[in-house]
């Protein structure tokens, strides 16, 4: 019509009195095979946004259809249309539109969504297959270095050592919440001085007062015995990574527990020692340990000295168990 009228400009309208073909056009979901192929011819020729409902009995092709004599015909709308068809689309009325949501949805294209009743692994069986406790907290530091946020690092240097205690620090987190998260699971901690420090970590307050020793030997963490702790720490640490401070206090440790060892074997081992003077045959040779004192002295204030020469048995008494 536009190409006989030479119009190819004017702008084009099209009307349904069909509250369900008029939803079916302008909704854009899917629709069965039927509806939807039909829908997709109409699309191709006109735009959704072009189609406008009208009332029956304001429809004029639907006259002949219902049956017209040519008496009736002569001054019928079926000619021009209704009255305000010829004024601007402005003074058109607005005419609602009941839609029967029902009839509408009969042609609705039916999702089948299919779900698998799928159990996530819990983290404790993840980290049951790793033998060692440095390649979990490895593997757990390379996750973490592509994650989202952290593109901006260099993807193949090494692992630092922030990046792996870290990584230590949230399988821990990991564990504790999946083992304490409710109170069914808590009980076993009723007792204990349990608290959460900065990390959100679960530590239990101990009573070593040792202020030479770090919190985290004072406040041990909380770990289930079925996790973490059946895994073997036979890791060595990095002397590189170690912190001063740390390879200072290990030593005084060290010699403070020499110290008390030696102090112990004087007072709950020599002292008790059965002595007797006797006279021997053999001689005191080199590499013997001996006890250097007089009579009047407790064994336990004896100095233990090891040989470095031959002795007389003439000039010495020797102190036997």
């Amino acid at each position: 019509m536009k190409q006989a009228l030479k119009f190819p400009y004017i702008k084009t309208y099209f009307w349904t009195d069909s509250s369900t073909v008029f939803t079916w056009i302008t909704r854009r979901e899917q629709w069965s095979v039927f509806v939807a192929n039909r829908i997709s011819e109409i699309r191709k020729l006109t735009s959704s946004e072009d189609w406008l409902h009208i009332s029956t009995d304001q429809n004029p092709a639907d006259i002949l259809s219902r049956g017209c004599g040519p008496k009736q015909l002569q001054k019928c709308k079926w000619w021009q249309g209704p009255a305000w068809l010829q004024n601007p689309k402005e003074q058109w009325p607005m005419l609602a539109v009941n839609i029967d949501e029902k009839e509408v949805d009969i042609e609705k294209r039916k999702s089948v969504i299919s779900a698998n009743n799928t159990e996530l692994e819990s983290i404790s069986l993840q980290l049951a297959r790793f033998s060692r406790f440095s390649k979990m907290i490895r593997v757990m530091a390379w996750v973490l270095r592509f994650q989202p946020k952290a593109k901006d690092l260099r993807k193949y240097s090494e692992l630092t050592n922030e990046e792996l205690l870290n990584a230590q620090k949230i399988i821990f987190r990991v564990v504790q919440k999946e083992c304490y998260s409710n109170e069914e699971t808590r009980k076993n901690l009723r007792g204990l001085q349990v608290f959460e420090d900065e990390e959100r970590i679960l530590r239990l307050k101990s009573r070593l007062i040792n202020e030479e020793e770090s919190k985290y030997f004072i406040s041990p963490i909380i770990l289930p015995s079925k996790h973490l702790a059946d895994i073997p720490l036979n890791n060595v640490s990095d002397l590189d990574q170690i912190e001063k401070t740390n390879i200072v206090l290990k030593w005084r440790y060290i010699q403070k527990v020499s110290e008390n060892l030696k102090q112990r074997f004087k007072r709950e081992y020599l002292g008790f020692l059965r002595s007797s003077v006797t006279k021997r045959e053999d001689e005191i040779n080199v590499g013997d340990i001996v006890l250097i004192g007089t009579d009047d002295k407790k064994k336990a204030a004896l100095a233990a000295r090891k040989s470095t020469g031959a002795f007389s048995r003439k000039r010495w008494n020797y102190q036997t168990c």
